[in-house]
């Protein structure tokens, strides 16, 4: 996601007062034109204080303000600090704030964007889409897909065996233990053999996977949700279901409730279908009742609204009232293979009145009596056709049932949202992998995490394994781990991104997995998704892994977004352990090599790996609940305070909490930092600490190594304040040629190991450096050190202070003596400065003598008028 565009912005400052400062002509840096402008500008193409207002709009909103347009559009802003500033600009605005950063969610007339942007604290600001802007990181090699015909085969044999759901076995489960001491596969190619054997296998950590969705029918999902626990008031009707978010159907809810109306949202709405003569009727007596399940329309095909009318049955017993509710199930996939929505139907089975249990057809049969009950004890929805112990069909995960006192969950309450307005069963709210056009990506994602190792369909034989197979395909690196369900983020992507990446932070999520990017931005830490991750990650505990993306083969190929808290994952190899290349024995599996199409550091600013990588500390080897993000604290300096971003670069405003981050990090890096290989002659000079000041204050203040230097090269990469061409790389310490590194710091350390006096140094004026003010930045010449053997002369003593009346009546006099100046080197330098001061301080009593002998003109009104 890049932003860029704009309007006009806030206006330009005024004039200095005072006129510049003679001396050497400065070097400016100059100014990056805003993301968008083409890269054949002329020349002449004037650059304006609003640029940096103009980076924080998207291309779409930039668009349409270059195009004149006036009418109202939804937005969604991101913020630091105090959101009321923000909020102020749009109307019906909705706020989602804590911890310093937040999102606010509105409309706005197309004319007014520049002035949300150029808001106190306005990050970045966005279109409100309902569509899938977004798409995970690609597969390279995808595989053949069934076709209808296949599928219908398929499902024909499936109703063949088909077995109810009371006589069909329990699902398998778990073979953790089994691969856990076979160590092969992924527990060998990423060492998570070694990892268990420590004791971290995820136990007690939450996970996050912002992706396309999860099935948690799945046969190695199954049990692997994480459950509310511990709330207390209003959302403590949440306790015991799946903690589960969905940012889209929060958007949808907000913004667009229309569409939740029209089916296509995950928050699904019911009817009410009483069961005709329910009281004459014994509980096995079927109840028939009639409903129109939709027929579309779908946000994955182009399908035209409608229903199709079925008589659909069920035991009477599976109510106690008779007055049953009926609804079409979300899931695009069941859409897609039956031509029409699953019916669900929702029924009071303990209480009259208390709808605690639902029925999805996931058959199509129209009838629900061979369907599992799904409550909140058991909330996934699934079906074993042929009870061999293995889900065939998935109905995802409910985590929601209206009963008209708890609110609806998924997020609306970060928004201040807590409606619980909808009746005993008159809204559900389901969770899966529903949208086919992502292609099953997010429960790929989820099953390298907490992959239970269940099913091995069409698993290779090895001559060294017992058995000849392993019992599981996937097992993932933390089997004992919860996740909690995001539904799809690809819809409206930067949206979703964001507010799930607020509700990880502030939810109790430890770790968030994040597998996307876009390989065609530069990933110099200024892109917008980076930025926008990072004032979000700010001073929050979440770790968050993102994806460096498909876009290789070649190196700084790294994909943004990369937050400077973050953690980058390539992709791998592992050659021979699906068994289709005839590989014998699992010790010729080949592994654990970057894979060709993996993009691979450096990062766009000549840093290795990505661009947070050099600068963010390694996380510890610990579980990843004890794991904690190395952003910035809200409100302590360089954290992100409310205020108008820095300086503009590469089309977006400069985020002060960013700088923070990668300044607190770069303290930690090891060994030394030199130029870049290709760029070695633009090496930049050492700088002290105070440049510009007098010589003779210096003195007073005490020697040189004594005082804090001026901060390293690692810290000034960091901040961005070195070109391209200056860009360092990080190199291992060399300790046996540390000593001849001009640096003040080593000095100061041989000076107190009693290695001998540290270098004296003098400062020159360096022309080529540009001034700030009244400091000049000047060059560090290193002098030999004075020889601890060379005879000293001894420093002669004041003489005795004598009165000059009689005594006790007056005070001494004091005298006056020449100033003697020591000897050895730099005295030529000290002996020029001192000069130099003194002709200025002639110089200025010249002037100043000139200016009090000149006349004094009259006034204006005070001038004589001419005779006539």
């Amino acid at each position: 996601m890049v932003h860029s565009g704009g309007c006009h912005g806030p206006e330009p400052p005024p004039p200095r007062r005072n006129p510049p400062r003679r001396g050497p002509p400065r070097r400016h840096r100059p100014r990056p034109a805003p993301r968008g402008a083409a890269p054949d500008d002329p020349p002449g193409r004037v650059s304006t204080g609003s640029d940096a207002v103009r980076a924080k709009l998207h291309p779409k909103l930039r668009g349409q303000l270059a195009d004149g347009a006036t009418g109202q559009v939804r937005v969604y802003a991101t913020v630091t600090g105090d959101p009321a500033t923000a909020a102020r600009y749009l109307d019906g605005a909705r706020v989602a704030h804590s911890g310093g950063a937040g999102i606010v969610l509105g409309r706005i007339g197309v004319q007014e964007l520049p002035k949300l942007a150029a808001a106190r604290g306005v990050v970045s600001v966005g279109p409100v889409e309902f569509a899938q802007t977004g798409r995970p990181t690609g597969d390279p090699d995808p595989g053949p897909r069934p076709s209808a015909a296949d599928r219908a085969a398929a499902r024909a044999a499936l109703a063949a065996k088909e077995v109810p759901y009371a006589k069909a076995p329990p699902p398998a489960g778990s073979n953790f233990d089994e691969l856990k001491d076979l160590a092969v596969l992924d527990a060998k190619t990423h060492d998570f053999a070694g990892a268990w054997a420590a004791g971290y296998t995820g136990a007690g950590t939450t996970v996050g996977v912002l992706d396309g969705g999860t099935d948690f029918g799945h046969p190695d999902l199954l049990g692997t949700w994480q459950t509310w626990s511990g709330l207390t008031g209003a959302r403590a009707g949440w306790n015991g279901w799946p903690k589960a978010f969905d940012p889209y159907g929060v958007l949808q809810w907000l913004a667009g409730p229309e569409l939740i109306d029209q089916g296509l949202s995950w928050y699904t709405k019911t009817t009410a279908t009483p069961c005709p003569g329910w009281n004459r009727k014994a509980p096995g007596d079927p109840c028939a009742v009639r409903f129109a399940t939709r027929t579309g329309p779908s946000r994955n095909f182009s399908l035209a609204p409608g229903t199709a009318a079925h008589t659909y049955r069920f035991p009477a017993g599976a109510t106690k009232s008779g007055a049953v509710r009926m609804g079409s199930h979300p899931d695009d996939h069941l859409l897609s293979l039956y031509g029409e929505r699953a019916a669900f139907l929702v029924t009071d089975a303990t209480t009259a009145g208390v709808y605690d249990t639902v029925y999805v057809d996931l058959d199509n049969d129209y009838r629900f009596d061979d369907e599992k009950p799904v409550t909140k004890s058991s909330p996934a929805s699934y079906r074993d056709m042929n009870g061999d112990g293995y889900t065939d069909l998935s109905g995802g995960l409910l985590y929601y049932i209206s009963d008209g006192a708890t609110p609806i969950p998924g997020g609306l309450d970060a928004f201040g949202v807590l409606d619980a307005s909808f009746g005993p069963g008159h809204l559900l709210a389901w969770t899966g992998d529903y949208d086919p056009g992502i292609g099953g990506h997010g429960t790929l994602t989820a099953s390298n995490i907490v992959g239970q190792g269940v099913i091995n369909g069409r698993a290779p034989v090895f001559s060294d394994l017992p058995g000849g197979t392993y019992p599981g395909a996937v097992l993932g690196g933390a089997p004992h781990a919860k996740l909690a369900p995001f539904g799809d983020i690809y819809f409206a992507f930067e949206f979703s991104t964001q507010l799930g990446y607020f509700l990880s932070t502030r939810r109790g999520v430890d770790v968030t997995s994040n597998s996307y990017g876009d390989s065609e931005v530069d990933n110099d830490g200024w892109d917008a998704g980076s930025q926008e991750a990072d004032v979000i990650h700010a001073g929050q505990r979440t770790t968050a892994l993102f994806s460096t993306g498909n876009g290789a083969p070649g190196f700084g190929t790294v994909a943004p977004p990369s937050a400077s808290s973050s953690i980058m994952v390539g992709a791998s190899t592992q050659f021979g352990g699906t068994g289709w290349d005839s590989v014998d024995r699992t010790d010729q599996i080949v592994d654990n090599d970057v894979i060709a199409w993996s993009n691979r550091g450096f990062g766009a600013t000549g840093a290795p790996g990505s661009t947070s990588s050099p600068t963010a500390p390694t996380p510890p080897a610990t579980s990843p609940s004890t794991a904690s993000s190395t952003a910035g604290t809200p409100g302590r300096r360089g954290a992100g305070p409310a205020g108008p971003p820095r300086s503009p670069r590469r089309g977006r405003a400069g985020l002060p909490g960013v700088a923070a981050d990668q300044r607190r990090a770069a303290r930690q890096l090891p060994g030394r930092v030199q130029g870049h290989p290709q760029e070695l002659r633009h090496r930049p000079r050492l700088r002290l600490a105070h440049p510009g000041r007098g010589l003779a204050r210096r003195r007073r203040r005490g020697p040189r190594h004594h005082r804090r230097p001026r901060p390293g090269l690692a810290e000034r990469v960091a901040r961005g304040r070195l070109p391209r061409n200056r860009v360092p790389r990080v190199q291992p310490p060399d300790g046996a040629r540390r000593d001849r590194q001009p640096d003040l710091h080593h000095h100061r350390t041989r000076h107190l190991a009693g290695l001998g006096p540290p270098a004296r140094a003098h400062r020159l004026r360096d022309p080529h450096l540009p001034q700030q003010g009244h400091r000049r930045r000047e060059r560090l010449q290193l002098r030999r050190p004075r020889l601890p053997d060379r005879p000293q002369e001894p420093r002669r003593r004041a003489p005795r202070r004598r009165p000059h009346g009689r005594a006790g009546h007056l005070p001494a006099r004091p005298v006056r003596r020449q100033r003697r100046l020591r000897r050895g080197p730099g005295v030529a330098a000290a002996h020029l400065q001192l000069d130099r001061h003194r002709r200025r301080r002639q110089a200025l009593g010249r002037r100043r003598r000139r200016r009090r002998r000149r006349p004094r003109q009259p006034a204006d009104d005070q001038q004589p008028r001419p005779h006539l």
